[in-house]
């Protein structure tokens, strides 16, 4: 899962009500809680997890934004879709794995990201706009 830190601010919406006393608590319930979006450390070293991304400047405070899942190939961290597709094809070439796909996507300056079509069939693609789709997903 990819995170990003935000300080000094604090995220808005309660999941549990519970305080954790560690980050790596936090972390855990949060991956384990569907509608956990995040969670704040306090000013005091304690985390709440959250249900919104709304963040509110707050002194001594650092928020957590969960992004979703991530994979990593050619050095570059890849974040992934479930259930999209990127529009525009860049190449008329598919590709059996997405270690393959992604190392032409960083050598063709017209590709934007790669789209899992189906078994051993990726897409490179020249527009980062996602439309909905069933059963595939996109970095």
């Amino acid at each position: 899962i990819v995170w990003s830190a935000h300080g000094p601010y604090a995220m808005s919406g309660k999941v549990d009500g519970k305080t954790y006393t560690t980050r790596t608590a936090a972390l855990d319930a949060c991956v384990q809680a569907p509608k956990c979006l995040g969670f704040t450390q306090s000013a005091y070293n304690k985390y709440t997890l959250n249900s919104s991304k709304t963040k509110t400047k707050t002194a001594g405070n650092i928020a957590y934004v969960k992004h979703g899942h991530a994979k990593v190939s050619e050095a570059y961290m890849w974040q992934e879709f479930s259930g999209v597709a990127l529009k525009g094809a860049a190449s008329k070439t598919t590709y059996a794995s997405f270690a393959l796909a992604t190392k032409a996507c960083i050598a063709n300056s017209a590709c934007k990201g790669v789209t899992y079509l189906s078994a051993k069939k990726f897409q490179l693609n020249s527009s980062k706009t996602r439309v909905t789709t069933k059963g595939q997903m996109c970095w």
